[in-house]
């Protein structure tokens, strides 16, 4: 019989949705995502399809605002900034 581990955690409960994920992985689809709980140690699901996603969608449940695009952070937890040129109307 395979093994099971199952966590129930409150949508408002979530304080914060880490992602994870190498350079293979953002390939592949697949990285690890840690969710951190109102005082309670951090939960990790590792190697899961679309960990993006499935951040974007629990985001999207409990109403918080989505990530600023323009900061992103890559798997080594550097900073990246993306500026778009302004267009200005003349």
């Amino acid at each position: 019989m395979a093994s099971r581990r199952t966590l129930d955690l409150m949508l408002n409960k979530v304080e914060s949705i880490g992602v994870t994920e190498t350079f293979m992985g953002r390939l592949f689809g697949y990285g690890s995502v840690v969710i951190h709980g109102t005082g309670g140690t951090p939960e990790s699901f590792v190697m899961i399809a679309h960990p993006q996603e499935f951040r974007h969608s629990v985001q999207g449940q409990i109403g918080a605002p989505p990530p600023d695009p323009a900061v992103t952070k890559d798997a080594n937890d550097f900073t990246i900034f993306s500026i778009e040129p302004s267009v200005s109307a003349s």
